[in-house]
């Protein structure tokens, strides 16, 4: 009976320590660690209020040892279960640590591969077939890494701001006659490439080869005006010294049967509305030249307008273009 219970017992206190989190390689207690707190937001955007609520449901938190790399814990949590103001809890040793997080890559077009330490960490886009896309939207995602200090028996809050790596660039084009929106999607074939599909822990871009985005097509209705063709893309994070994410068009001539291509680099174009200081944002105004990426870090929503001319001859301009080798291959 002595033996029973005492096999019981031991199964029961076993059982609570491992639910508890107290036991990490059969060496760390409770004693040992302290209740450290990590409040979420997403308030580092244009309109600088957290917008966390809005558009982030789901984050998975990676712990690491900041002098090591070595990951010493991770946790998945949905908005729905965190406390008040978007906080959670973890019982973590006195030390140094590193928290990275990503928002909303729960999905099935997001993968984190080798979480066991910040070097071998990487964040993929999963939806590409043959370096292509093979969805025009694979939602949003954010990003956040933040080094901070436990000291034991001293429990405060971490907080963690998020950066949002998805964007939304639309692309209005003007000029076309109306014979020629009735089959824009087929007439102008759209396409972006860019190599920002694959992250690091401190999400920096860890790809080299470009993948190829594909966009959606859109008429936009205009009061007392001529209907426009929208072309909306949705990249990943972008990069303000990024010379490779560029817009490309095939345009096949109806009546020769000749295709042209032409190119835009998209960076500079979206900078090219900042080149003079403009809004400030938390005492810092914003140029195109900011090293630390903050204007397009901030924005996540942009729209721009090229006026399309085709002549007599079934010749394409696009202002501000650049003509290209005829048949790129697009994708």
């Amino acid at each position: 009976m002595d033996k029973r219970f005492n096999i019981v017992t031991g199964w029961i206190i076993l059982l609570t320590l491992l639910f508890t989190g107290c036991i990490r390689d059969g060496v760390r207690n409770c004693e040992e660690d302290t209740r450290i707190r990590f409040q979420f937001v997403y308030d580092y955007n244009a309109d600088e209020r957290d917008k966390f609520a809005e558009q982030v449901d789901h984050i998975s938190l990676f712990i690491y040892d900041t002098e090591t790399g070595l990951l010493e814990d991770s946790f998945e949590f949905y908005r729905e279960d965190m406390e008040e103001n978007h906080t959670v809890s973890v019982m973590l040793p006195a030390g140094r640590h590193t928290a990275v997080a990503w928002g909303n890559c729960h999905t099935q077009h997001y993968r984190i591969h080798a979480p066991e330490t910040t070097a071998s960490m990487q964040l993929e886009m999963t939806c590409i077939t043959g370096q292509v896309m093979t969805q025009t939207n694979p939602g949003s995602l954010f990003h956040t890494s933040n080094t901070f200090e436990v000291i034991e028996g001293s429990e405060y809050t971490v907080p963690i701001s998020l950066i949002k790596n998805s964007n939304r660039v639309k692309v209005i084009i003007k000029g076309l006659s109306e014979e020629d929106k009735k089959t824009a999607e087929s007439l102008l074939v759209f396409r972006m490439t860019s190599n920002n599909w694959k992250y690091n822990f401190d999400n920096s871009i860890r790809s080299e080869e470009a993948i190829v985005y594909i966009p959606e097509y859109h008429r936009e209705e205009n009061e007392g005006e001529e209907d426009d063709i929208s072309v909306t893309f949705y990249p990943l994070r972008l990069f303000s010294y990024d010379e490779e994410t560029a817009l490309f068009l095939r345009y096949r001539n109806a009546m020769t049967g000749r295709e042209t291509v032409l190119e835009r680099a998209l960076i500079p174009y979206l900078l090219k509305a900042v080149e003079e200081p403009v809004a400030a944002s938390r005492n810092h105004v914003l140029t195109k030249n900011d090293d630390d990426n903050e204007y397009l870090d901030r924005h996540d929503d942009y729209e721009v307008t090229f006026i399309m001319e085709v002549d007599a001859d079934g010749n394409i301009t696009l202002d501000e273009w650049d003509r290209i080798n005829q048949g790129e291959e697009l994708g």
